[in-house]
């Protein structure tokens, strides 16, 4: 669902009020009173006219209060205003990229799975918010190479190798033993036709890629692959990690435990985690999105937003995203997961 919005026109005062009052809240998630942005304000202007531009950004649809004494909150128009007029990225602190780049570092062992588990635990201590990562769809990825490798009589071990070093690996048992120069011939055969294919491709027209070999090559091909049918199987890399989830019950919106169970329910899902990340709308400077509250068109989101951003290990891509209240550090977050993609784009080519 895409939003468009007619913002209004605010004065350097009424702009200087309004960003001042989000960072109150965010950092509170308390009211913000008049009083208390006079303190923060070198306006030299009394309570009273601060009040008064609070009621213009009210009439605005920026703001809202509660009861007619308290002090005033965004609204979810307010934080889109916000993030698309006012919102400056951050820079990561030196800390937390450390924290990052070490947690990278660690996993130089491990799989692009366990690199992401391990980006993604980091992500959640450092927001203190649930972090998600969706690891990238192999089947848009083009082929580099196939090596097929004998380790035993009866086992053939299929790797696959993508543009950007992708690299994903299965063993397969087949019915009768391969010679080991028909292995060979078999390996040149597949790296000159499914090179420089998407992976896609060759799962729905790997006939017509053969076509002018040897009826016996094709036949042994196909076996080949079809005992490798989890290669190509479209929602196996679609894997969905989630961080460390004890960190956002600090935040006061999550007292209510029925709201933390609900919330759990969507973010355990591959499926509405694809689609809330896909549904930011609002673009950071550094190309980071984010979806806002009620903009979210998913059952059990309510007061919640994403920040969501895109990474890339060749020419494939995954997703990772922050989710928490709407009353969450949006220029900070969005620095924190540029900053990230990033990082993992750079481990991944090293």
């Amino acid at each position: 669902m895409t939003f468009f919005y007619t913002y209004p026109m605010l004065s350097q005062r009424q702009k200087a009020v309004f960003g001042t009052l989000i960072e109150e809240y965010t950092h509170s998630a308390k009211a913000v009173s008049s009083t208390r942005l006079m303190r923060k304000l070198s306006l030299g202007v009394s309570s009273a006219t601060i009040r008064n531009v609070m009621s213009e950004l009210e009439d605005m649809g920026l703001l809202l209060r509660e009861h007619k004494s308290a002090g005033r909150m965004p609204t979810d128009f307010g934080y889109a205003y916000y993030v698309d007029s006012l919102m400056e990225e951050k820079e990561v602190p030196g800390i937390h990229k450390r924290e990052i780049i070490d947690c990278l570092n660690e996993s130089i062992s491990g799989g692009i799975g366990e690199i992401l588990k391990r980006t993604c635990v980091a992500v959640s201590r450092i927001s203190m918010l649930f972090s998600v990562v969706l690891t990238p769809n192999i089947m848009s990825g083009t082929v580099l190479k196939i090596d097929l490798i004998r380790i035993a009589s009866s086992k053939i071990l299929i790797v696959l190798t993508l543009h950007g070093g992708f690299i994903k690996s299965i063993l397969i048992n087949v019915d009768h033993e391969i010679r080991e120069d028909e292995l060979g011939e078999l390996n040149t055969l597949l790296n000159l036709r499914l090179s420089g294919y998407k992976l896609s491709e060759v799962k729905t027209n790997i006939s017509n890629l053969l076509q002018g070999t040897s009826a016996k090559k094709r036949h042994i091909v196909s076996r080949l692959f079809d005992a490798a049918d989890s290669l190509f199987l479209e929602d196996n890399m679609d894997i969905l990690h989630i961080g460390e989830t004890q960190h956002v019950m600090v935040q006061p919106e999550f007292a209510d435990t029925e709201r933390m169970r609900v919330l759990f329910e969507v973010i355990e899902d591959p499926v509405k985690v694809s689609k809330v990340l896909e549904e930011a709308d609002h673009k950071s400077s550094g190309g980071v999105r984010i979806g806002i509250g009620s903009e979210l068109d998913i059952d059990n989101m309510e007061g919640c937003s994403v920040v969501a951003a895109r990474y890339s290990i060749g020419d494939i891509e995954g997703r990772l995203g922050i989710l928490g209240p709407t009353r969450m550090p949006y220029s900070r977050l969005a620095a924190l997961l540029n900053f990230t993609a990033f990082a993992i784009q750079k481990r991944m080519v090293e």
